[in-house]
């Protein structure tokens, strides 16, 4: 038993205790309300138009791993997923959004008021990644998810996705032929016909069907009857936006297939609609499929020599192979192209096109596998974890994420870790998934329980691990086939690097950068970005600059110890025409005031639109001021830390807790028994917050411990219905602000 004093509210002669017995990564109070998801009344608590939902996030910190996890969705026996196969991403380009499918259900209350005939269908869902703006897709090219379980953002322009059109639930002036660009904003989507194909049947893009680089796509039929047809196109820039190819070209080019694998001698499609498309350093845009009912990989290039405009492929049975521009690369069965080559399962290729990450079974033991492409070479395959099955890499970073997967069919164990490229002692476990949780971890079925395994998808800058999980929600049936989306955190955003303190006017200047080089003499040793390869050239190019930061936060101290924030100011590099990952912004300053005759220490952290911040500082400088306010000394004192995506605390000040705080049962908007409305006003000044946590007992006020804990709203919230009270009215709250660096206010 865990025992745990209450001293919420309750003077020191009332202390009483609360006994938690063990419970799920210590979420008592969530698990026992799971109870009540098929008995209470759920509300959206959704408003009129533009029909926000209030947010559904909860915070936690892994019991074992000691690493923060958010859970995105919280609906009611329903299943919330971001995709249903391998190596797909739910992020926007900056890291800011999150898109999602939910199933719709009438009967349990899980609809949404903008539109009607979505009962049990699976409507997208956007959600800022710090929880806001929770709110179904209403005005983009399509409402619901019925074309390849993928949201194709854009990768280098922020808010940006491609999507085909479709009337379902109402959607109306749109065309299933027709590609269109959609920019989401925090009210709504603006979508626009982007390119025409003319096909008068409906299309749909391949999943992973758009190159890294944001320029191209290969887009298909969703509905036919004969073979199917390849439209490569481009997307990117906006005037040059166009097919590449005006009536496309059969996927069922002329190759030697059987020969190699199984690969059938007619390819009717590709294994679950997946086309993974890249630049590839030779600056040849290609792409890895896999042809139905067959266990290898072939390659080819987006458009080739062949009459039809496609790749043409020339048959060669004798190593060294020359299969021109499109040809096996990975085989599972018979004979295989490359025989050092181990089989790709659950593969992702790298954003460079140089690497291609994939489950080992042939490792010993089991391991994620990084093979060359290049060379046809295995690079590493000793990752130790002892397991491996989904992978995913489609950050900009030199560390992937994978998941272990299951012992037999026993998921009991399954976890999600992250592990640098090039050095296998890295590998670090973030976050317990907890699969299968309400079926005591066993796999019951396949076509059931698909969607229930974790399959983890890396943010764009490789701080986050999204990954499925049934465990908070409640089981219905034989299958545990309900999950929820969470995402946790595999490193924190790495700080700049300050360069120089200078005078201002009155003011101090203070620069920094990434240390990421300049064009033309790039930095590939230390750089202070997610990886140390040039982008889109590794060699010539300076490292891709980070993607998912919004703002540096700068702080200032007098003893190099005790520190406390002096003001913030924008990172640009991935904002409005800025692409992400260029260097449109080389350098950033920020003036401050200091006193003369004064010695002050500066150091600068990172902040992403997510809500994470740099939980260790950058380097530190010295700025000494002589009495007539000139600098006189400017230099390092503390040197840039060694693992600068890791905790090491600087900030500990407990930030001001909300006040007139208060709840009361079926008050509206809450009206069915078991639903509380919960108020409250935010601190004056909350620069620093970053959510409020809210706690819940039945029959007494909660002490403020994870035990308790049900939900953890963004800044700018000050009310929350909670629906899954106790319908007899005892149960009782409390409120927390907490701040960036993951202090806590006394509720």
């Amino acid at each position: 038993m865990i025992s745990i004093q209450d001293i919420s509210t309750a003077p020191i002669s009332a202390i009483v205790t609360v006994q938690f017995p063990p419970a799920v990564e210590n979420l008592n109070e969530m698990t026992s309300r799971k109870a009540r998801q098929r008995t209470n009344t759920y509300t959206t608590a959704e408003s009129s138009n533009p029909y926000l939902w209030q947010p559904q996030t909860l915070s936690y910190t892994d019991v074992t791993t000691g690493h923060e996890v958010w859970r995105m969705s919280n609906t009611p026996a329903v299943s919330s997923t971001y995709h249903a196969d391998i190596a797909l991403t739910p992020w926007s380009a900056n890291g800011k959004r999150m898109a999602y499918g939910l199933v719709m259900s009438d009967a349990l209350k899980v609809f949404t008021g903008a539109y009607t005939g979505l009962d049990g269908r699976t409507a997208w869902m956007l959600a800022n990644t710090d929880g806001s703006l929770l709110r179904p897709v209403i005005d983009g090219p399509s409402r619901v998810d019925e074309q390849t379980n993928w949201f194709p953002w854009s990768p280098i322009l922020e808010d940006t996705y491609y999507m085909f059109g479709r009337t379902r639930a109402g959607n109306t002036g749109v065309a299933a032929d027709t590609l269109y660009k959609a920019v989401v904003s925090d009210t709504g989507i603006t979508k626009s016909s982007h390119i025409n194909f003319g096909t008068a049947v409906a299309m749909k893009l391949y999943s992973n069907g758009l190159s890294q680089d944001g320029k191209k796509i290969l887009a298909t039929q969703s509905y036919t009857t004969g073979v199917y047809y390849n439209y490569p196109a481009t997307v990117y820039p906006d005037a040059a936006a166009t097919q590449d190819l005006a009536n496309g070209y059969s996927i069922n080019f002329g190759h030697d297939g059987a020969y190699w694998g199984t690969t059938p001698e007619n390819i009717v499609t590709y294994h679950s609609a997946q086309a993974f498309l890249l630049l590839f350093p030779d600056s040849i845009y290609r792409y890895f499929f896999m042809p139905s009912g067959s266990s290898t990989w072939w390659k080819a290039q987006l458009t080739g020599s062949d009459v039809s405009g496609g790749p043409l492929h020339t048959p060669d049975r004798s190593a060294p192979y020359d299969f021109g521009e499109a040809g096996p690369e990975n085989s599972g069965y018979g004979i295989k192209p490359y025989p050092v080559s181990h089989y790709w399962s659950h593969n992702q290729p790298d954003r460079w096109g140089k690497y291609m990450l994939y489950s080992d079974g042939d490792a010993n033991p089991i391991s994620p596998g990084i093979e060359d492409l290049t060379t046809h070479t295995i690079y590493k395959n000793a990752f130790g974890i002892g397991g491996v099955q989904h992978n995913d890499w489609h950050g900009w970073s030199d560390w992937f994420v994978s998941s272990f997967g299951a012992s037999g069919s026993d998921y009991s164990g399954d976890k999600v870790y992250t592990a640098n490229r090039s050095d296998e002692a890295t590998t670090t476990v973030v976050a317990f998934t907890h699969t299968l949780y309400n079926n005591g971890g066993t796999y019951a079925g396949s076509s059931f329980e698909y969607n229930s395994i974790p399959r983890p998808a890396q943010s764009p800058d490789g701080t986050k691990i999204a990954f499925h999980s049934t465990f908070l929600n409640s089981k219905i049936g034989t299958y545990d086939n309900r999950p929820d989306i969470f995402w946790a955190v595999a490193y924190y955003p790495y700080p700049p690097e300050i360069k120089s303190a200078s005078k201002s006017g009155s003011n101090v200047r203070i620069t920094w950068d990434f240390n990421q080089g300049t064009i033309g003499s790039p930095n590939h040793t230390n750089p202070r970005t997610y990886s140390k390869r040039g982008w889109p050239n590794e060699t010539a190019d300076r490292p891709p600059s980070p993607r998912e930061v919004k703002l540096f936060r700068i702080w200032r101290s007098s003893d190099n110890t005790n520190w406390s924030p002096v003001g913030t100011t924008d990172y640009n590099n991935c904002s409005g025409v800025n692409e992400c990952g260029t260097w449109t912004e080389t350098s950033w300053a920020f003036d401050v005031s200091q006193a003369n005759n004064t010695t002050l220490y500066y150091a600068i952290t990172s902040l992403e639109h997510s809500g994470l911040e740099s939980h260790t500082l950058s380097n530190t400088w010295k700025v000494t001021l002589d009495g007539s306010g000139t600098v006189i000394s400017q230099a390092m004192e503390t040197s840039y830390p060694a693992q600068p995506g890791r905790k090491m605390p600087f900030y500990i000040t407990s930030p001001a807790a909300p006040s007139d705080f208060s709840y009361a049962h079926q008050q509206a908007p809450a009206t069915a028994a078991g639903q509380y409305t919960l108020t409250w006003t935010e601190p004056a000044d909350s620069t620093l917050i970053r959510h409020y946590n809210i706690y819940s007992r039945d029959g007494g006020v909660p002490p403020v411990v994870q035990q308790t804990r049900i939900v953890s709203v963004p800044k700018g919230t000050a009310k929350y219905v909670d629906w899954a009270g106790d319908p007899g009215g005892t149960t009782r709250y409390a409120i927390t602000s907490v701040d960036y660096q993951g202090n806590e206010s006394a509720p």
